[in-house]
């Protein structure tokens, strides 16, 4: 039996070689590596979703006391609805208006 796989020469670069050299930090958010306690209340923000965007992102509010950004990178704990006590991963935290917009890494509507 034989199996190969073909791969770049820069399949390299994305091996685990030392933390240092790598583009992201390669940590869970709020592990031990990681060293971030989420349960800060500084780190925390609570808000109403009021509409969806589109598949990826929702309108919200109740985050204006945090820079636009700040939760870009982050997890997002849903506490009520359909994704009640899922996590979702936010890859965007952006200022529209009065209302903050959310995007997410994966669909979170269908």
């Amino acid at each position: 039996m034989f199996r190969a796989e073909l791969r770049l020469a820069q399949q390299v670069l994305n091996a685990t070689h030392s933390r240092i050299y790598q583009s992201l930090c390669d940590a869970s958010l709020g592990d031990s590596r990681c060293g971030v306690a989420l349960a800060t209340p500084a780190l925390q923000g609570f808000a109403n979703v009021t509409a969806l965007d589109d598949l990826f992102r929702v309108v919200v509010t109740g985050l204006k006391a945090f820079a636009e950004g700040w939760f870009a990178f982050g997890v997002a704990h849903w506490s009520d609805g359909q994704r009640l006590g899922l996590f979702d991963v936010v890859v965007s935290h952006a200022w529209h208006g009065s209302a903050d917009v959310l995007g997410f890494a994966a669909r979170i509507s269908d």
